[in-house]
Parts: C-alpha cells; sequence; structure tokens
C-alpha cells in the first residue's frame, strides 16, 4: 500500500494543475492523456486501495453482524432470550387469572367473619341462663335473664363483685312498670357512671345491663 503521509500536499499540487488546465483548450489527445495520467495518478497514491480496504471492512462488518445475529437466535442465549419471554406472557396470564381469584378469597373471608360474629353471638347465648319470671326480689347473678312482674317494693339486686362483661338482662313483662315501679340496686357498683339505684318506671322496657369497670359502673345497652 502506498505511503500517505504527503497525501495532502500532493492533492493540493493535482487541484492546482487541474484548476490550470480547466482555462485551456485541450484537444481529443490531450484530453486521453490526461485521462490515463489520473488513473495512473490515483494508483500510484493508493486511492483504489483505499477504496478496496474500506469495502473489505465493511463486508467483514456485515458478516460479523450476521454471525453475532445467528448466535443469538441460535444458541443457548437465544433459547433463553425465547424462554424468558414465554415465561412473562405466562406470568401476565396468571396475573390476569389471579384477580378473580383473590374476589373469591374476599368474598369468602368475609363470609367466614360474618359466620364467626354469629357463632359468637350464638355461644354468648347459650352461656346465658334461662328465663326466669321474677314476681318478688331476686339477687341477681351474671348471665341471670329476668321476666319482672312489677310489685310494690320489688328489688333487684346487682351482683356484688361484677367482673368485666357481666351482665343482666331484665324485661317488664307485664307492661306496669310505669305505675308499680320498681328497682334495681346497684349494690356499691356505679351505674352509668352514677352512685344512685335505678327506678324501672317505663311500660314493657327492657334492659341489659353489663358491667365495665369501676369508674363506670354498670351500662345499660
Amino acid at each position: 500500500m502506498a505511503d500517505y503521509t504527503s497525501l495532502g500536499s500532493q492533492t493540493t499540487t493535482i487541484q492546482n494543475k487541474i484548476n490550470a488546465l480547466a482555462g485551456s483548450t485541450l484537444s481529443s489527445t490531450d484530453l486521453l492523456y490526461l485521462s490515463e495520467a489520473l488513473v495512473l495518478l490515483g494508483t500510484s497514491l493508493g486511492v483504489n486501495d483505499v477504496v478496496g480496504a474500506t469495502n473489505s471492512a465493511i463486508a467483514q462488518i456485515n458478516v460479523a453482524k450476521s454471525s453475532v445475529i445467528t448466535v443469538i437466535g441460535g444458541t443457548a442465549n437465544g433459547s433463553a432470550v425465547s424462554s424468558l419471554s414465554t415465561q412473562v406472557g405466562s406470568t401476565y396470564t396468571l396475573l390476569n387469572n389471579l384477580t378473580p381469584r383473590i374476589q373469591s378469597l374476599e368474598n369468602i373471608s368475609s363470609s367466614i367473619t360474618s359466620q364467626a360474629t354469629s357463632a359468637s353471638i350464638q355461644a354468648q347465648q347459650a352461656t346465658l341462663t334461662p328465663w326466669l319470671v321474677v314476681t318478688s326480689s331476686k339477687l341477681a347473678v351474671n348471665k341471670d335473664r329476668y321476666f319482672v312482674v312489677p310489685a310494690t317494693g320489688l328489688i333487684i339486686t346487682l351482683p356484688a363483685s361484677p367482673n368485666l362483661g357481666d351482665e343482666i338482662n331484665i324485661v317488664d313483662v307485664a307492661g306496669t312498670a310505669g305505675t308499680t315501679n320498681f328497682t334495681i340496686a346497684r349494690n356499691g357498683s356505679l351505674i352509668q357512671a352514677q352512685s344512685q339505684d335505678l327506678i324501672f318506671n317505663v311500660n314493657s322496657k327492657s334492659i341489659r345491663l353489663v358491667y365495665s369497670n369501676a369508674t363506670y359502673g354498670w351500662r345499660l345497652l
């Protein structure tokens, strides 16, 4: 291959010669000689070598590109890419199928919660004592349930040492408490946070007393 160290200065000289020739009238013979001279000049300067080398390099790059594409598409790497694409598609499908299943589980959970609440109420009711018709004064114990027939001087006395959650249920079964009051004695504990006995004076009223603590005492529900 030719030496290109002086290519710049040689090119400038050629350009000057050509510009000079452009201002002259050349015969057909002169043009032929000039053409042959330019061909020889291009060969001597290595222009043909530069073009050939460039084309060869481009061809090698294209071969390498095709080889890389073939390697990626046809070997383990290509298989991994293809497998990953398939797995991504499968994951999307599973996620889409998961939504209705989550909704179904939420419905089941809600149903179980409702059933558990109902079972808790039923269990609580099952631990209560049977209803008792009361016509005279009575000392109540936890879980007692009274149908009271109001009578003058009748007193229902609450438990002396109640615990959190203790309860007493009382109903004016005769519907006459408005005219024949009876008393619910607090027996040392507060009722509705008040240190007073409760006078039951409303016809057909039913109350449920549940004990909270020493600060608030029995609460009416």
